[in-house]
C-alpha cells in the first residue's frame, strides 16, 4: 500500500515519493498531505515537519 510506504517519512520525502508514483492512491494521499500541510500552516502551533 502507498500509505505504508510513506508512513514515517519526512513530509518532503513523502511528497517526493508521491509525485513520481503512478498508483491512483498516490494522488489521493498527496492531496491529503497537501491539505494537512495547508492546515498546519494556518495553525501557528503545528510543526509541518512532524506531520
Amino acid at each position: 500500500m502507498v500509505a505504508d510506504v510513506v508512513r514515517g517519512k519526512s513530509v518532503q520525502e513523502a511528497m517526493d515519493f508521491l509525485a513520481f508514483h503512478k498508483q491512483k492512491a498516490s494522488s489521493v494521499i498527496k492531496k491529503l498531505l497537501e491539505s494537512a500541510i495547508s492546515n498546519a500552516e494556518q495553525n501557528e502551533k503545528a510543526d509541518i515537519d512532524t506531520l
